[in-house]
């Protein structure tokens, strides 16, 4: 092959993957679209895919917990906030802190 077809094929292969890139939507959106559109097993699939790629990923972890709450899973849900609470507490300096334990349910309970 000689060093010209080489470097054309390489650009060609580069703008395809980049085209890729842009037309399929990361899977945190498509996860979102599935929430959006009512079908909260494929979100949480997609969601738990990141999660499991991404531990510290706190808004993918706050998805999960919505998607408990929303298919009526108080106690998964309560279980997934806490998790996401001790994994990121917020700064104590600002003033702001996640429920305790014993005021978890009843957060949950005002979403």
């Amino acid at each position: 092959m000689s060093l010209r077809l080489a470097a054309g094929l390489a650009l060609f292969f580069g703008a395809l993957v980049a085209a890729m890139i842009l037309a399929f939507p990361s899977v945190e959106v498509l996860g979102r679209y599935h929430e959006v559109d009512g079908r909260l097993d494929e979100a949480r699939a997609a969601y738990e895919r990141i999660a499991a790629a991404e531990p510290q990923n706190s808004r993918i972890r706050a998805r999960l917990a919505h998607l408990c709450l929303a298919r009526g899973e108080v106690a998964q849900a309560i279980r997934r906030l806490s998790e996401l609470a001790r994994l990121h507490p917020r700064s104590r300096s600002s003033g702001e802190s996640w429920p305790s334990s014993t005021e978890a349910p009843m957060t949950c309970a005002r979403w």
